[in-house]
């Protein structure tokens, strides 16, 4: 296995949006070791040391480009390992500008988040809306074909009704007719 060291100098919209705590992630799933800061010129610097296919991969994925984080360039410079790093850190500057900074972030995100709950709200009142139209029409058809129904139903028991005392008077008729043959055919 091949271990390298990477110094990354990372621009685009990167700071004071959180990205440094995602590149930590990403660095501790991979096995990375190393850091990540901060740099004067709003950029952000990362020192990381690993497998050479993890750093690849480690390089690939902070590459992220979403609504808040825009990487535009990572500049990369690689060196022989150190082996200095026991796990993978974020350095930060230890004044109330950093904190600031990363309450407003989070604002931001919070914001966003809520833009984008009251939107997929609004969705699905509208998909709500047409799902409850289209239920009040299949409700007002089921009705209508409850109510044909029934009607073709008493029409049909009229008939049978109807036909019933009908083929009882064929029935009669036959008999009869039966009958008189009989009684006509006794008196030959």
């Amino acid at each position: 296995m091949e271990y390298i060291k990477a110094r990354l100098i990372v621009s685009g919209k990167v700071t004071k949006r959180g990205y440094r705590v995602i590149v930590k992630e990403i660095a501790d799933k991979l096995g990375i070791k190393g850091n990540v800061k901060n740099t004067p010129d709003e950029k952000v610097e990362i020192v990381c040391e690993g497998q050479k296919e993890h750093v690849e991969k480690f390089i690939a994925a902070i590459g992220i480009k979403e609504r808040f984080i825009n990487v535009e360039n990572i500049d990369k410079k690689f060196d022989e390992p150190t082996g200095k790093f026991e796990d993978f850190k974020i350095i930060r500057e230890e004044s109330l500008k950093e904190i600031e900074e990363s309450t407003e972030a989070g604002a931001t995100y919070l914001r966003a988040f809520l833009e984008d709950t009251n939107r997929n709200f609004d969705n699905l009142n509208v998909k709500y809306g047409t799902i409850s139209e289209k239920l009040g029409k299949f409700e007002e058809v089921m009705v209508e074909m409850v109510k044909t129904l029934k009607e073709d139903r008493n029409e049909i028991i009229r008939t049978l009704k109807e036909d019933r005392t009908e083929m009882k008077q064929l029935v009669n008729a036959i008999i009869e007719a039966i009958k008189s043959f009989k009684a006509g055919q006794g008196a030959i």
